[in-house]
């Protein structure tokens, strides 16, 4: 929620419609997190896997490339 009192905890990722990789932590905005897996796709599903519950989703979502 847009007052922080609904929060992502962990997250999967799967791309181009394989298995979900993860779960993964997340972090926020005073303590970002990050994970690095070795895929390779042109699309990127991210889904909450457990959360503090109500109307959560991603500040910032970051995919890098060598």
């Amino acid at each position: 929620m847009a007052d922080g009192t609904a929060t992502t905890t962990t997250y999967t990722v799967a791309e181009d419609g394989g298995d979900p990789l993860g779960p993964f932590g997340t972090g926020n905005p005073a303590n970002p997190s990050s994970a690095s897996v070795d895929v390779e796709g042109q699309v990127f599903r991210f889904e909450v896997t457990d959360s503090t519950g109500g109307n959560t989703g991603a500040i910032e979502i970051r995919i890098l490339a060598p």
